[in-house]
């Protein structure tokens, strides 16, 4: 739910350090300081850094100044395929670091964020590429069956695209959208073709599933 992540900027004009967080009472926060150190201190004073994790900032594309990342849902079918099932955009809500709905967070269709159809289709197809050969890394590299992963990815100002998430069970929170219903079952029939499929492996050639 994006809690506990700080956002550390630096002004290279004034030297100043900004850090955005969103409190304990759900309030997102920009406080300034002349220092990294007096940062450090005011508010990772009470923090086990040990159990923190330091990520290099990222330019990402933005709508309206507020930043945008995927999430993108690849779903196996009724042949064991990885098929990308739904593409679907996440804003930032005002001042928040991260673009999650709870945080004020919107949901947007592509067609609805870029109104450029080339730009849209160049997008589109970088984040199922991108999607496609991670499902198949991913599944390589991990015991047991996979049908369903959801992809939070970024795309940064120079059209490269980056992976900061892959969730086994993802969360459905952007089938809510109006346009994004029909994906909605989209991915739903696509587990249970994929159900079908393993049941059919299992009696006819169960050497390939149970490996």
């Amino acid at each position: 739910l994006g809690l506990g992540i700080h956002q550390i900027l630096f002004d290279k004009l004034t030297g100043d350090y900004y850090c955005r967080y969103r409190d304990q009472e759900g309030i997102n926060k920009l406080t300034k300081f002349d220092s990294l150190e007096k940062l450090m201190k005011k508010v990772f004073h009470k923090r086990n850094l040990s159990h923190m994790i330091v990520q290099q900032g990222i330019s990402l594309l933005r709508s309206e100044k507020r930043l945008i990342d995927f999430r993108v849902h690849t779903n196996k079918d009724e042949y064991g395929k990885w098929q990308v099932a739904a593409i679907a955009a996440k804003i930032a809500g005002q001042g928040s670091v991260t673009t999650h709905v709870n945080n004020g967070g919107v949901v947007k269709s592509l067609d609805e964020l870029f109104e450029n159809k080339d730009e849209r289709e160049l997008y589109e197809k970088r984040l199922s590429e991108v999607s496609l050969l991670l499902s198949s890394i991913l599944e390589k590299n991990m015991e047991g069956i996979i049908g369903e992963i959801g992809f939070d990815l970024g795309i940064d100002k120079s059209g490269k695209v980056w992976i900061f998430e892959a969730n086994s069970k993802p969360g459905r929170s952007i089938f809510k959208h109006p346009k994004l219903k029909n994906f909605d079952l989209l991915t739903r029939k696509l587990s249970l073709s994929f159900g079908i499929f393993l049941a059919e492996k299992a009696i006819t050639a169960p050497e390939e599933i149970f490996k």
